[in-house]
């Protein structure tokens, strides 16, 4: 969760924020970020970075 949570600050000029964060984990899981396990903890981070790498928008992980 701390990851996470580092990884949204440095996303900031990109349009991420910890409100977007959730949404990501409401709309990939149905669940909230503290509910996530391991595996799905995972999958957002992943999503993350590909945002942080400029390979995913925004509006594409929100659209996933």
């Amino acid at each position: 969760m701390n990851f996470i949570k580092g990884l949204v600050g440095e996303l900031k000029p990109m349009g991420v924020d910890f409100t977007f964060a959730e949404s990501l984990c409401n709309r990939l899981f149905g669940r909230r970020l503290e509910h996530l396990d391991r595996a799905q903890a995972s999958t957002v981070i992943g999503h993350l970075n590909e945002i942080k790498a400029g390979r995913l928008t925004v509006q594409q992980a929100l659209a996933a």
